[in-house]
């Protein structure tokens, strides 16, 4: 994809992650910011028992769920289990263990 033209990398990654740039957090963005996120979005695969942070990692970025669930541990106890578009209560809730 990279040797397409930059104009039309942004078309695909939005129609690629539409349903992520669909939620409300994204209603008043312009189309030049939807294609500037949607091209910076890099899915990522994680499979039962794997983690994804630990406490204390430093965020690199915004996570979303959206397939599938997730859970918060702290201390070996689920505190919270996050579903699919799930976006920013990831941030929070691992900012705040």
């Amino acid at each position: 994809m990279h040797d397409f033209p930059l104009e039309m990398q942004g078309d695909v990654a939005i129609h690629l992650h539409r349903e992520v740039l669909s939620l409300p957090i994204f209603d008043n963005a312009s189309q030049g910011c939807r294609k500037a996120i949607a091209m910076q979005i890099v899915p990522t695969f994680c499979t039962p028992g794997e983690y994804v942070l630990h406490c204390g990692d430093a965020i690199s970025g915004i996570y979303c769920v959206c397939n599938g669930s997730m859970e918060v541990l702290r201390d070996g106890m689920v505190v919270a289990i996050l579903g699919i578009l799930t976006f920013f209560i990831i941030v929070i809730l691992i900012i705040v263990v």
